[in-house]
């Protein structure tokens, strides 16, 4: 059998083998002939009994994990299922990358490079395992925060160019997220000061820095949700008031693998969309700026 990760094309695999009807004594050979698409060309489907033991054990722990109560009986389920297979196959949240670019132009700061944003972790809501690295950043110093923004139905990706603040020049990049709502990655250490050229925030899924529409700040992520993230930096060797952008991410949450399927029936399909996401122009003289650049200091409180 030719895999190295489980996506969710492999736990609809598991859930039909859970399914399967196993009166027939030739139901093992059935079954891996319907599905003889994941198999080297030329794999024998004549099986032992005990091949075909094991494979009505895989069938009942398949079961049983979708049968779990609570988070920790489906990893120990899990884990068990997985130390069936041979080679050893590794887990994984989700299918294809992690975040997606949004396309947009990005400027080359003082130090002749553009600075950069990626993610590493999870999308899964429950895992609550979502980090974001900016990378690139002035090594003559900075101060820098990520921001972040969600939109609502009807709302667009747009882009501010060079958004100007008030009594301050414009800066050299432009906001790539705009056109829904933001918020601030400004409590605590998540603002950054210093010249090492990189930093690293945890972003709580739970609370997510954001206005939640009812006067209070913090939102809990829901799966299905795509939330964009970019990092707005100061240049202090471009001048004085200087700042930038980096490039701007979407990352789309999903649920467990498992989520929402029961023994008998699918339940909805989880994963990455494919799709890249694309920021359309918009007039510096109409936008709104509902951020603004980063402080001097770390002197901002969550409310």
């Amino acid at each position: 059998m030719d895999y190295d990760t489980y996506g969710s094309t492999a736990v609809e695999l598991a859930i039909e083998l859970a399914n399967t009807e196993r009166v027939d004594p030739e139901w093992a050979r059935v079954f891996l002939g319907a599905h003889e698409e994941w198999f080297t060309a030329g794999t024998s489907f004549d099986l032992s009994p005990g091949e075909i033991h094991r494979a009505a054990a895989t069938a009942e722990l398949v079961r049983s994990v979708a049968l779990a109560e609570s988070q920790a009986d489906v990893l120990e389920r899990l884990n068990e299922l997985l130390a069936l297979a041979r080679p050893r196959p590794y887990a994984t949240d989700h299918d294809g990358p992690l975040h997606l670019q949004v396309t947009c132009g990005t400027t080359t700061h003082s130090g002749g490079v553009h600075a950069t944003l990626g993610a590493a972790g999870s999308p899964v809501v429950g895992t609550n395992d979502l980090s974001l690295t900016v990378a690139s950043l002035p090594a003559t110093g900075t101060t820098a925060y990520i921001f972040n923004a969600r939109f609502a139905p009807g709302q667009t990706v747009t882009t501010v160019p060079n958004p100007a603040p008030a009594g301050g020049p414009a800066a050299s990049g432009d906001i790539c997220i705009a056109g829904g709502t933001f918020g601030r990655h400004v409590f605590g250490s998540d603002i950054y000061i210093g010249t090492s050229g990189t930093f690293t925030i945890s972003v709580d899924l739970d609370d997510i820095p954001h206005p939640d529409g009812l006067g209070g700040y913090g939102v809990a992520a829901v799966a299905g949700e795509t939330w964009y993230w970019q990092c707005w930096y100061r240049d202090q060797s471009a001048g004085v008031g200087a700042s930038n952008f980096t490039e701007a991410i979407a990352i789309t949450l999903q649920r467990p693998p498992w989520a929402g399927r029961t023994i008998g029936r699918l339940g909805g399909q989880g994963g990455l969309s494919p799709a890249g996401v694309h920021s359309r122009r918009s007039s510096p003289g109409n936008a709104r700026l509902p951020i603004s650049p980063p402080p001097s200091d770390r002197s901002t409180r969550r409310r």
